[in-house]
């Protein structure tokens, strides 16, 4: 009797499944859920080198949108670190983009190419051999600061937005106001009565009165969106000015 060996077919490794629902809670805007994820992620043991450089990466990103600049290029430097060719996974902003572009220009210029790791002989079909767990990777939980940072960094717009609306209707009583008190004096022949003079003297104080609280108001929410919201933006300033035509509303800030 001859007996044959036949070759066994290794299966394919298993899709992450930590790993896909990382990126579903990030398209989510579950970013803290997101992170959890990834924290299990790690620990899947059939991860791939693709795999670790997709948790490198969108660990990166996250961390940026938590204002942790830090930790997300450190994150991006491990991602290198496995493929110096690495692009982000995902559509980001700019700021991210670059800051991916710097830690690529920082890693040396000509880094060796990875020694290739010989296969081990497939085992004998009796032997049994189990790897030993690897230790968690942990990472430092956010801080009820840091996530605070990341909400009101993504506050700051909307409400200069609404800021700048509310200004822009004061300047609208306000010129209002302004062209009442013209039809005022310029005698305007729709004013025949005393009652209807004293009428559109009242509106006009009224139009007046509202058109610099809104533009106040308005004014001091835009400043305090750059000021308070996000990251500290030193230099940020707001003025309003009153001009022949209406009011000027300036406003002048530095981003980092």
């Amino acid at each position: 009797m001859m007996l044959l060996a036949l070759p066994v077919s290794a299966e394919p490794p298993a899709l992450n499944p930590h790993l896909q629902a990382a990126f579903s809670l990030y398209d989510a805007l579950e970013y803290d859920e997101a992170l959890r994820s990834l924290g299990r992620a790690r620990q899947w043991q059939s991860n791939t080198r693709e795999d670790r450089i997709a948790i490198e990466l969108l660990e990166g990103i996250l961390a940026f949108e938590f204002s942790q600049a830090k930790r997300g290029r450190s994150a991006f430097a491990r991602a290198l670190a496995l493929d110096p060719k690495a692009t982000l996974p995902l559509p980001v902003s700019p700021k991210v983009t670059a800051a991916l572009e710097q830690v690529r220009a920082s890693l040396p210029a000509s880094a060796p190419p990875p020694v290739p790791v010989p296969s081990e002989p497939a085992p004998a079909p009796i032997a049994v051999v189990s790897e030993a767990p690897r230790a968690p990777v942990t990472q430092p939980p956010l801080t009820g600061v840091e996530r605070g940072a990341g909400m009101r960094s993504r506050l700051r717009l909307p409400v200069a937005i609404g800021g700048g609306v509310v200004a822009v209707g004061g300047v609208l009583a306000w010129g209002r106001a302004r062209s009442l008190g013209a039809q005022v004096r310029d005698a305007d022949p729709s004013i025949k009565t005393r009652a209807r003079l004293d009428a559109t003297l009242q509106q006009g104080r009224t139009f007046e009165k509202v058109g610099w609280a809104l533009m106040g108001l308005g004014a001091a929410t835009v400043a305090g969106s750059f000021l308070f919201l996000g990251e500290s933006s030193p230099g940020a300033q707001a003025s309003l000015l009153p001009t022949p035509e209406g009011a000027q509303l300036s406003l002048s800030w530095s981003l980092r």
